[in-house]
């Protein structure tokens, strides 16, 4: 079994136990057979491509993935934070491109409450974006193709991210698991520029691009909809959905002063300090609470 509960400080868990048992006697065992390395060793590389291989067998390992004791989405997430020049986060993400479409993988991210590490991951400002002048504005889609450089800095961990919360908000474990959480409010962060989160333009469209599927659900819009509104004018919500991230973000970047949308930087600069008071508590209470 991989334990990733070291994972992003640089060392990882391999545990050779081959069988469960009662009290004491189980954690010896396991402290025995528990053999801490760094995450650049080749034998953690190993480790994570045989559990590719098993993935790849479709259906073997699924249960096991999945299994609240070996704690998979967790640790699949957490891996996502290696440094993306590592062969473990290549590896790791062949992984989560197979097990995310899944129905089973995705009832356990829900299950598990472990929704929170992916978007842990896609709110991170990389190290491009933090040496950046702090009070560097959101970037637009202009000035995302124009920055090259840090796109392809980011482009990995940011990509694969999005694609695997693309896959996993289409199943209703995980749509209900967004909107019945701060994680609708955490993507809409992402969009509107929240201190501390990512400001690159792949981060705001893929969180556009996830709002704006919440909202055509038939089953999710109904709630995800009124949650938006406390926040963002009518004429928004409704462009997010009819129209798409893109011209919904192409919107929101720019004045406007029509009979269905009174919008300037000023609105803008008072909506994101009142998402932000908002995350600020959620994330309080979560620390507060023992999550991330």
């Amino acid at each position: 079994s991989l334990d990733g509960s070291d994972v992003v400080s640089g060392r990882s868990i391999l545990s050779t136990t081959t069988q469960e048992k009662e009290g004491d006697e189980t954690k010896d065992d396991m402290e025995k057979d528990t053999h801490w390395m760094s995450v650049s060793d080749k034998r953690f590389a190993m480790a994570v491509t045989a559990l590719r291989l098993l993935v790849r067998v479709d259906g073997l390992v699924d249960d096991v993935v999945c299994d609240e004791k070996s704690h998979g989405p967790a640790v699949l997430f957490m891996l996502m934070e290696l440094p993306q020049d590592c062969e473990a986060f290549d590896i790791s993400s062949d992984i989560l491109s197979l097990m995310s479409p899944k129905q089973i993988f995705a009832e356990a991210v829900s299950r598990q409450g472990e929704l929170w590490r992916l978007l842990k991951v896609l709110e991170r400002q990389d190290e491009g974006e933090k040496n950046d002048p702090p009070s560097s504005s959101i970037q637009s889609k202009e000035e995302g193709e124009q920055d090259a450089d840090l796109a392809r800095q980011t482009a990995k961990r940011q990509e694969r991210g999005w694609a695997f919360l693309e896959s996993l908000v289409s199943t209703p474990a995980v749509a209900n698991a967004i909107v019945n959480s701060s994680g609708w409010l955490e993507l809409l962060g992402i969009l509107v520029g929240y201190s501390g989160f990512t400001k690159l333009w792949a981060g705001r469209q893929g969180s556009a691009k996830t709002l704006s599927r919440l909202l055509w659900d038939p089953n999710i819009g109904a709630i995800a909809a009124p949650l938006l509104h406390k926040f963002l004018p009518t004429a928004l919500v409704v462009l997010l959905k009819d129209e798409g991230a893109d011209a919904m973000l192409r919107v929101f970047d720019k004045e406007s002063e029509t009979p269905e949308l009174i919008w300037d930087s000023e609105m803008r600069m008072e909506l994101r300090t009142a998402v932000g008071e908002q995350l600020d508590k959620c994330f309080e209470n979560r620390q507060a609470n023992g999550g991330g």
